[in-house]
């Protein structure tokens, strides 16, 4: 769970530079690699949708869905 909070709050930090220090970014760049960051902001969000996925949207209609069926194989619609 700390992971979680840690990639959270890293995530919280390269929107809030991109977002309110838009004009230093251009010209001085920022002290974090972009890609590295949006890898942890998808990967975050695949954790979100597939909590949701399992625990609201498989509860909601458990018929619906296999009882073999492999989790890691499941992508969800916003990731």
């Amino acid at each position: 769970m700390l992971r979680t909070w840690e990639s959270l709050n890293t995530i919280k930090k390269c929107r809030n530079t991109l977002t309110h220090e838009m004009l230093s970014f251009a010209s001085n760049g920022v002290d974090f690699n972009i890609a590295e960051a949006f890898d942890e902001m998808v990967a975050l969000l695949r954790k979100i949708e597939m909590w949701w996925f399992e625990h609201v949207e498989m509860a909601i209609d458990p018929e619906s869905y296999p009882e073999d069926l492999d989790m890691d194989q499941v992508i969800p619609g916003p990731v």
